[in-house]
């Protein structure tokens, strides 16, 4: 589960990278709100794989290209989401029986709401409905660290 998690990790810094330059590009500010969601993922997968000794990715490890068009960036930054929501899917399969499994749903939220942004909720222009007001899991727990501990000993390199 390790190695998952830290390619989830990766998918993480991508996603981030991608919003901040369309953030850059756009100066839309749904795009600084979502780069900002992205360092949250990316603390809680950072602080949970540091707890079980393992030391994280700090990057992407690929180069950020974005479309030249703000429609063809939110197809790109959809595919992302979708990605990322399909990444947690397995993430939850695999740790179903861990501690993980808050934290997993909570980022696998997030990432169904900024698809929700990216493609619709509007009819599908794009714009979604702006940050809205619903705070992942009520606000409780918001930037917790979770020790995996044993779950990811156990599951070390695989």
């Amino acid at each position: 589960m390790v190695t998952q998690l830290q390619g989830t990790l990766a998918d993480e810094f991508l996603a981030r990278d991608v919003y901040r330059a369309a953030a850059a590009r756009f100066g839309l500010p749904r795009f600084t709100n979502h780069e900002r969601a992205e360092e949250h993922h990316i603390a809680a997968l950072t602080a949970t794989l540091r707890s079980a000794g393992v030391q994280p990715v700090t990057s992407a490890g690929r180069s950020v290209a974005l479309p030249t068009t703000l429609e063809l960036t939110e197809q790109r930054i959809a595919e992302l989401e979708a990605d990322m929501i399909r990444a947690y899917d397995r993430l939850l399969q695999m740790g179903r029986d861990t501690v993980l499994v808050p934290m997993l749903e909570n980022i696998q939220a997030a990432n169904r709401r900024h698809l929700v942004a990216a493609t619709g909720g509007d009819g599908g222009n794009g714009r979604g409905n702006g940050p809205g007001t619903r705070r992942q899991n009520n606000g409780r727990g918001h930037g917790r660290r979770v020790d995996c501990g044993q779950q990811c000993d156990s599951t070390r390199g695989s």
